[in-house]
């Protein structure tokens, strides 16, 4: 079920948007935590405009989010984001600033399976 959204600043070019997300989807497939491959939702949103600070040209942002069902550990949540912060900043310049959040799904959740 999980699912990982990405939100990134304008100035990201489009070669490290797309290793963002195919290298975050991977880690998180290859962590354990994903039952099936098919159960792993993964979507990058580069929002048109952003600021950092006093909007100097060169800072940007990458924010994940990560959404699970109930049930994990808070030690295991702590492992993903973990592992998810340092895959995201990999290949990131340095004054790129990054964070990552892990949630979990309220009781209300639904969603339909395919047949």
């Amino acid at each position: 079920m999980p699912h990982l959204i990405i939100e990134c600043g304008a100035r990201l070019s489009a070669s490290v948007r797309d290793r963002l997300i195919r290298d975050a989807h991977q880690a998180l497939l290859e962590s354990g935590q994903v039952r099936k491959p098919t159960d792993l939702k993964s979507r990058l949103v580069q929002v048109e405009q952003d600021l950092v600070g006093q909007d100097s040209p060169e800072l940007t942002f990458v924010h994940a989010e990560l959404r699970l069902l109930a049930g994990r550990s808070a030690e295991t949540r702590q492992e993903l984001a973990d592992l998810l912060l340092k895959t995201l900043t990999q290949d990131l310049a340095p004054e790129v600033q990054a964070s990552v959040e892990v949630r979990e799904l309220a009781a209300t959740y639904a969603k339909r399976q395919p047949s």
